[in-house]
């Protein structure tokens, strides 16, 4: 039989820290803590302490509900940039 594929390539991990949500959004980890701060991205999940995780699936639902907001009524360069992120890496799980 062939290789099994990692799921790791198929779909981001459940919770994940602020280096893995940085890299699956394609934007530095200060920023995910400033859209934290500013309310776009939900807090993460104390796990113990020096331990915070976000669930994806929040996080998704997070990036999701921005796209209610029609694109050219958000003149915020940042938060285009956001948003383009997280449908590019939808696209990419959706083609794998």
């Amino acid at each position: 039989m062939g290789e099994k594929t990692p799921i790791a390539s198929i779909r981001p991990p459940s919770y994940m820290n602020a280096h893995t949500l940085a890299a699956e959004l394609d934007i530095s980890e200060s920023q995910v803590y400033s859209l934290v701060r500013s309310g776009v991205l939900p807090r993460p999940t104390k796990l113990s302490s020096g331990c915070a995780r976000w669930s994806w699936h929040a996080v998704q639902i997070a990036i999701e509900s921005m796209g209610e907001t029609p694109a050219n009524e958000d003149s915020d360069p940042f938060m285009q940039r956001i948003s383009h992120a997280a449908k590019e890496a939808k696209d990419r799980r959706s083609a794998a």
